[in-house]
């Protein structure tokens, strides 16, 4: 297990998801909204996307790729003491086109992964553990830096990613 479900716990302060060594401990979405710094997040655990022949986890991660679809920002998160596997490849492949930041975790049992590599599909990566308590504080300014856009020097902020896109656009 990568952590994707002790990521959603550590970003809400709660137990909101169920935290296991077994693979496909979770297997619905697990939804929680909070507020960081004005910024009003819709939070998602998912399944993780990983080949599998049971019925139930299947259907979860299905779910899985439909939340990934449709959401604004995707935190891929990724296990760092091992080498990154064909696996982490495909989920990283399929979200290319959407705004990502890979967070590498277990990072307090050193990094195997190939943050080279890594750096391929994103250039918001995060080096941390969750278990230390590191990497968290740096994914929400990640968060909030990709949500937001200064519009001038009197504090004025754009929070929604459709209308950073169209200001973007517009000023083109």
């Amino acid at each position: 297990n990568v952590g994707k479900s002790s990521l959603l716990n550590a970003i809400t302060n709660k137990d909101r998801a169920i935290v296991t060594e077994i693979p496909g401990t979770t297997r619905d979405t697990i939804e929680e909204f909070i507020n960081y710094e004005g910024l009003y997040l819709h939070l998602i655990d998912t399944a993780g996307i990983r080949h599998t022949s049971e019925v139930v986890e299947s259907i979860g991660i299905e779910l899985s790729k439909k939340s990934a679809r449709e959401a604004d920002i995707v935190i891929v998160v990724i296990d760092g003491s091992d080498k990154i596997s064909d696996e982490d490849r495909d989920i990283l492949n399929s979200v290319e086109d959407k705004n990502k930041i890979i967070f590498i975790n277990k990072a307090d049992k050193g990094t195997s992964a190939d943050l080279e590599e890594i750096k391929k599909y994103s250039d918001h990566i995060v080096v941390g553990s969750i278990k230390k308590d590191q990497g968290i504080r740096e994914i929400m300014s990640l968060i909030k830096k990709i949500f937001t856009i200064d519009v001038d020097a009197s504090f004025t902020s754009i929070f929604n990613l459709r209308h950073k896109q169209a200001l973007e656009a517009a000023k083109e």
